[in-house]
């Protein structure tokens, strides 16, 4: 399983996202997470929702309360599924596409047992021709939607992704935006590339 793990993706978003919990006071976020957008994103079939703001805003913050926000609201709906990802400056070589969706595939994985299994498939047939490439992930990603009603990603600090790494992120978030079933926030400053 850790093998597994190390193959699709160095990344461990809940390392972030603890940190930026500790930092969170009662009801930071209600104002944004009971709001109208909001609500009609988490509801819709495939949406997409861009949060922008300054720096030191809070937006790290505003998205771990939305992650833990969807992640109590899904806990009642039977087999919607959330992941997420923290883009971090500090960790800028580890910030590509394919860490994000190899990222979000075993966040996926963690959650359903049928899901696990084509990952562990997927994993034998493909690993031993080196790193996961990203059209393979991305056709996998699309496979596991069959299995659940919904999924939600949260992609948190965009602009902190490393500038040769942006356009490929970039590019790959706005592929899944369009995909029936994924729900997509991204938060981030309000930065001209990624408008």
């Amino acid at each position: 399983q850790n093998r597994i793990r190390d193959w699709l993706s160095p990344v461990d978003p809940q390392s972030n996202h603890l940190a930026a919990r500790k930092l969170c006071q009662y009801g930071t976020g209600r104002w944004f997470t009971e709001g109208k957008e909001f609500q009609d994103w988490l509801k819709a079939d495939k949406s997409f929702l861009w949060l922008y703001g300054i720096p030191g805003a809070g937006k790290t913050i505003l998205s771990s309360t939305v992650i833990e926000h969807v992640s109590a609201r899904f806990a009642k709906e039977h087999g919607s599924m959330l992941a997420y990802f923290y883009c971090d400056f500090r960790q800028a070589s580890k910030q590509s596409a394919t860490n994000l969706i190899g990222s979000v595939i075993l966040q996926m994985a963690d959650q359903k047992l049928s899901v696990s299994q084509d990952v562990q498939d997927f994993f034998w047939a493909k690993s031993q021709g080196g790193p996961p490439k990203l059209p393979d992930l991305t056709n996998l990603l699309r496979h596991l939607l069959t299995r659940i009603p919904k999924l939600a990603i949260v992609v948190d600090a965009l602009d902190e992704c490393a500038d040769g790494l942006q356009a490929l992120m970039l590019e790959t978030l706005r592929e899944l935006s369009v995909i029936n079933k994924v729900n997509l926030l991204v938060v981030s400053r309000d930065h001209l590339t990624i408008k």
